[in-house]
């Protein structure tokens, strides 16, 4: 949120997995590691979480962890199709997108 770490998603380990680093493309760190994909990641507004989009599970659902990758939490039981988390400016309700009716629409979250 500040600008001097980026969070990105990379299949380089042989599945997608969620990564922070430097801006500068320094200290590359890997956050998740399990056997579903993890991508779409979004930093929330104060720098301390970091929301994404999950296959572990079997389903597609919106995660959030500790920016440390610690204590990943489900947030959403969705059984289709999410992606592209984003959070409120205040940090309280996380809105991403879904096909849930057959067609994508944006739904939101309160998460605090």
């Amino acid at each position: 949120p500040d600008g001097t770490r980026i969070a990105f998603d990379s299949d380089r380990e042989g599945n997608y997995d969620i990564y922070v680093m430097d801006a500068d493309g320094g200290n590359q760190t890997r956050l998740t590691d399990n056997s579903g994909w993890d991508f779409s990641p979004a930093w929330s507004p104060d720098g301390t979480e970091i929301a994404f989009a999950s296959a572990r599970d079997q389903m597609l659902d919106i995660y959030a962890m500790d920016a440390d990758g610690g204590n990943p939490t489900r947030l959403t039981y969705a059984g289709t199709l999410v992606d592209h988390p984003s959070w409120s400016p205040d940090g309280t309700r996380i809105a991403f997108d879904s096909d849930h009716d057959g067609n994508y629409d944006i739904y939101s979250i309160r998460i605090k």
